[in-house]
């Protein structure tokens, strides 16, 4: 019989504040390589460029920047950029296999989300044209709902060649989400590391998730993002990070959240709306200064988006 009571015994009870803020660099660098790829595509098609593979190139190079940059911050040694950076490459490695072994049979992802995708995938500018169908014509939806997904998806679909490899971002978002939870739930005090393994795992894999993320359906990036932010705010509350770092992830992660789905725009006014009035009750009013900053940021990005 196996004894798990040892078994548990011989796991760690925290992990190391290093490898711990390890985990949270990839995630934030995962978050950062999506935002740029996706601020690039819209930027392009507002300029005239249909999307093309430098968006990829450029973002990887940022994010990897950007993660050296958070080393440095952080004070962490070579051996961690290493891990860090190993980890990176294995997870966008391992969602390109997943997103590739398993084929979309989903209605609304092969009826206009996949439809999206391949006519981004060969230069429709949706800002300039309006789209072409041949066959079957689902316009109402391909022209008028938002298309964060769909860019970030054509994006990858340009670079691999393959219409499938597009859903690797539902499997970046699920890594980015399981990291920062799981980062955030180590940072409590009284919570032990098997715990917040299982917490994080049961924050990526609900019901929606399993059930979507490998299809083109859109509503598991927004729980994702949604969450993400939850998360983010917990972290800024609890002085885990920084004004800046909280700033440049809420705003990367609300903007993608309102450009994912209509209903987007409205849950990213409920969190922003519910955490500022949660500021004006317990009389946080320093870090109400930032929040004219947010609010025009984000519509600032919302209108380019």
């Amino acid at each position: 019989m196996i004894n798990f009571n040892n078994i548990f015994k011989q796991i760690p009870n925290k992990l190391a504040d290093k490898t711990n803020t390890s985990l949270f660099i990839v995630s934030t660098s995962i978050i950062l390589f999506l935002f740029i790829i996706c601020i690039l595509s819209y930027l392009g098609f507002i300029l005239h460029f249909p999307i093309h593979k430098t968006y990829f190139f450029v973002s990887s190079v940022s994010s990897i920047l950007f993660l050296f940059f958070l080393n440095k911050q952080y004070m962490l040694s070579r051996k961690e950029i290493l891990i860090e950076t190993i980890l990176l490459f294995s997870i966008f490695f391992i969602s390109a296999i997943l997103a590739s072994l398993f084929l979309d049979n989903s209605w609304d992802g092969r009826a206009y989300h996949q439809e999206t995708i391949i006519l981004l995938t060969n230069g429709w500018n949706p800002v300039w044209a309006k789209p072409h169908f041949d066959l079957f014509n689902p316009i109402i939806w391909v022209e008028h709902y938002p298309k964060c997904a769909e860019i970030l998806s054509a994006n990858f679909s340009v670079l691999f060649n393959n219409i499938e490899s597009g859903k690797i971002i539902n499997y970046l978002f699920a890594s980015s989400t399981f990291l920062l939870a799981f980062f955030t739930f180590n940072k409590f005090k009284s919570s032990k590391l098997i715990w917040n393994t299982l917490l994080a795992i049961l924050v990526v894999l609900n019901p929606i998730s399993i059930g979507q993320i490998r299809t083109f359906y859109i509503d598991v990036l927004v729980y994702y993002l949604f969450a993400n932010i939850i998360l983010t705010i917990i972290l800024k509350e609890k002085d885990i990070i920084g004004n800046k770092m909280f700033l440049m992830l809420l705003l990367s992660q609300t903007t993608m959240l309102c450009s994912l789905k209509l209903g987007g725009i409205f849950y990213s006014i409920i969190l922003i709306l519910s955490y500022f009035i949660y500021l004006l009750i317990f009389k946080k009013y320093n870090s109400l200064k930032y929040f004219g900053f947010v609010i025009f940021t984000i519509i600032s990005l919302f209108i380019v988006s």
